[in-house]
């Protein structure tokens, strides 16, 4: 990354950090490819789905976890 800080601002590198994170890619070769491709300059486009998700009986939300886990906490509130 030093290297990188050679070549680029300060900005940019955050900002290809920043990107390199949100796609799940967390390494110097992907910020540095990033920073070459111009990628940084780049405004991220949100993702939207193109159709809503498809429920599925075996999913959960908070609502169902969190009795579970108030019966299981002992007198420290640890699980």
């Amino acid at each position: 990354m030093r290297a990188l800080a050679d070549q680029y601002s300060v900005e940019r590198i955050e900002a290809a950090c920043d990107r390199a994170i949100t796609v799940g890619k967390r390494s110097a070769a992907k910020v540095e490819s990033i920073l070459d491709s111009g990628l940084d300059r780049l405004q991220a486009e949100p993702t939207e789905l193109s159709e809503p998700p498809i429920p599925a009986s075996n999913v959960h939300g908070p609502s169902y976890f969190a009795p579970r886990l108030d019966t299981q906490r002992g007198e420290d509130g640890d699980v």
